[in-house]
């Protein structure tokens, strides 16, 4: 494995933007089979997999997922374990900005 390269995010991709904004991320990730996060929403999720790109939420080293995912073994260990919301009120607004 080698770091390929560092993009920035996508012309017209800003926080609030609804899901305009994650259609043209997932567009950008158009080459990406998996996309490594800590996190996401429904929307992005749907999104970018609607894209053919699956978000897999892990924590931990990247290179330690990556070599899990190329081997084709069980991520279990590195998924995130799921807490109580932060600010379940805002949930579902769609208004792109987490909690706040």
């Amino acid at each position: 494995m080698r770091f390929n390269q560092d993009l920035p995010p996508p012309s017209g991709y800003a926080p609030g933007g609804g899901e305009l904004r994650w259609k043209k991320l997932a567009e950008s990730l158009g080459d990406c089979r998996n996309v490594l996060i800590s996190g996401i929403g429904e929307t992005p999720r749907a999104v970018l997999t609607g894209y053919g790109v699956e978000p897999l939420e892990v924590s931990g080293f990247i290179e330690e997922a990556l070599r899990a995912i190329y081997a084709g073994d069980d991520l279990s260990a590195l998924r995130i374990r799921k807490g109580k919301a932060c600010c379940a009120e805002k949930m579902g607004m769609g208004g792109g900005m987490g909690c706040m």
